[in-house]
C-alpha cells in the first residue's frame, strides 16, 4: 500500500510499532522525532507521514510533515485515529486498525484534487 502510494503521489509513509517512546514526552513528539531521524518525506517536498503505534502504552499517533499537513491536517489525522483505528484496537484488531488508518490516509492524499494541488504547490516554489 505505501509503495503504491509513494509511486502515485511521491508521499512517503512509514508505520512504526514500538513498545516505548524513549525519552519523548508523548507519542506525537516521538512520531515527529522518528520521522526527522529517518528523513521521512522528500527533502524538497516535505511530504512525509509517520504513523506510530505502541500496544504496550496503548497509544497511537499520526504526524505529518509540512507538505502533507496542508492536506492531511491535524484534525483529519485525529479523526482517523479516533474513528478508524482506536475502535479496532479496542476490539483487539490491531492489524485491522493499522490497515484501516493507513487506508484512510492514502485515500485522502490520493484524491485527484489533492494530487493536483500538491503538484501545483511544487511548481509555484
Amino acid at each position: 500500500m505505501y509503495t503504491n502510494h509513494d509511486t502515485l503521489t511521491s508521499n512517503q509513509i512509514v508505520l512504526i510499532t514500538t513498545p516505548d517512546i524513549g525519552s519523548s514526552e508523548n507519542i506525537q513528539d516521538y512520531a515527529t522525532l522518528i520521522g526527522n531521524e529517518l528523513g521521512v518525506g522528500q527533502k524538497d517536498k516535505d511530504n512525509g507521514v509517520i504513523i506510530v503505534f505502541s500496544a504496550a502504552l496503548r497509544k497511537t499517533s499520526i504526524a505529518t510533515v509540512l507538505g502533507t499537513k496542508l492536506i492531511l491536517t491535524d484534525s483529519i489525522a485525529n479523526f482517523v485515529v479516533q474513528n478508524q483505528m482506536i475502535p479496532k484496537f479496542k476490539k483487539g484488531e490491531i492489524d485491522e486498525g493499522l490497515y484501516d488508518g493507513s487506508k484512510w490516509i492514502t485515500d485522502i492524499l490520493e484524491k485527484p484534487e489533492n494530487i493536483i494541488n500538491a503538484v501545483e504547490s511544487e511548481e509555484n516554489e
